[in-house]
């Protein structure tokens, strides 16, 4: 697992076991810098994430930085339709 958020790449969201404890913002980077998703961060806690015309709407958990497992999957499957 990556240390920091500036060594997050794409491969995180492929690994298995799924990582636990990433951070927000780096995974939020990997998607907008390397992959060039939009991503809005809504008030009520809701993030859509647009690739491609593909679009997932994730609802972020109790904490505001570290990403949860069920959000990872969500953000797998978006890329998996990406293709």
């Amino acid at each position: 697992m990556p240390n920091t958020e500036d060594e997050y790449s794409f491969d995180i969201f492929f690994e298995t076991p799924v990582p636990r404890g990433l951070l927000w913002g780096g995974v939020k980077s990997v998607l907008v810098n390397q992959l060039g998703a939009d991503v809005i961060e809504g008030a009520d806690s809701r993030v859509s994430i647009v690739l491609d015309g593909n679009k997932a709407i994730l609802h972020r958990l109790h904490s505001p930085t570290v990403v949860d497992v069920g959000t990872m999957l969500a953000i797998r499957h978006l890329l998996e339709q990406k293709g």
